[in-house]
């Protein structure tokens, strides 16, 4: 099969093994797959991953022992694969289980090819109404849910979101409906207007005013977490989205000071992504234009080095590869 393998660099291989599914998986063609920050940082050493990259997809059940009625459905998947023996398995967090593999990041090959397995447990159905471009962004959008289901953030909180990329939008996106003030800091004006068309307000970090009760930081930056810091009312909340491969020095003392608490967060709940996703087909009659506008291009599979060189411009917001045509 067709596949973007990393091993030292980056190349599109035709002869990549399909892969077989253990008891308990299903088979999966992909049709879409979405290009992260972190699949970038993968290609810069994060992880020391090799093998096939990607993690946000949008797939057909091809084959499923089991659960023989999922075949031809469309789904998405989480990402985690745990070992069900540990007891952060047993309690639900595979997330955090020391023995995982994770999807096109630890120990099992992405879904950057035409073929990936996952367990049964980990899909989810696709409404009919989202597209399956729309559905490419169900799983940086459900990492942007776990920020709420996480944080009490109420319509009196105030939320600065920093950066306006991919991982920025999602999390503005996701924060809003908690009716809650809310402003996203980004260096891009283009990328500004596009949250804009949401109906949040941005603004340029010249010109961001004030403190904040939470700062979720997603600028993809080292100075990210200080820029944060600086941001944060005392005893407000910092939400690190950020996955930087990259050393950076750090004032404690504004932490300690200011009695500050920071929170990493990672994955999340894809029904809120996808129930999301399915309320605004419903709700907003140009949903289709509002949501590509966070898609800035689609390449072909065979062109993924041309897609990563984009995903990793300035301008770029989400970019995603086409492994099925889809007729």
């Amino acid at each position: 099969m067709k596949a973007v393998i990393f091993n030292k660099g980056l190349k599109v291989v035709r002869d990549h093994p399909i892969p077989v599914p253990a008891d308990g998986e299903a088979l999966l063609r992909v049709r879409l797959a979405g290009i992260c920050a972190t699949d970038l940082e993968i290609t810069k050493g994060y992880m020391d991953f090799a093998g096939v990259l990607g993690h946000e997809f949008v797939a057909t059940v091809a084959e499923c022992a089991t659960e023989p009625e999922l075949i031809g459905r469309r789904v998405t998947g989480e990402i985690n694969i745990g070992c069900n023996e540990c007891r952060w398995c047993k309690t639900g967090l595979a997330n955090h289980c020391p023995n995982r593999a994770v999807l096109g990041i630890l120990n099992k090959d992405g879904a950057m090819a035409e073929y990936l397995t996952l367990p049964i447990k980990n899909l989810h159905i696709i409404p009919d109404s989202v597209s399956d471009e729309e559905a490419a962004l169900s799983e940086p959008l459900a990492a942007a849910f776990q920020i709420t289901k996480e944080h009490d953030i109420t319509p009196t909180s105030s939320v600065c979101v920093l950066g306006g990329g991919r991982l920025g939008a999602m999390a503005a996106l996701a924060i809003n409906e908690t009716n809650c003030k809310l402003i996203v800091c980004g260096r891009n004006a283009e990328k500004n207007k596009i949250i804009n068309g949401f109906g949040i307000k941005t603004t340029l970090p010249k010109d961001l005013e004030g403190r904040f009760d939470y700062v979720i930081e997603c600028t993809g930056s080292p100075d990210g977490l200080n820029h944060a810091i600086r941001l944060t009312k005392p005893k407000g909340t910092i939400v690190l989205k950020t996955t930087v491969a990259a050393p950076t020095a750090l004032n404690l003392s504004d932490i300690v000071i200011n009695e500050l608490k920071i929170s990493g967060s990672r994955c999340g709940p894809f029904k809120s992504a996808l129930d999301f996703l399915d309320k605004y087909s419903i709700g907003y009659a140009d949903r289709h234009e509002r949501l590509s506008s966070l898609i800035s291009a689609v390449y072909p599979l065979e062109d993924a080095a041309l897609a990563f060189d984009k995903a990793g411009s300035k301008g770029a917001m989400k970019i995603l590869l086409q492994v099925e045509t889809i007729s």
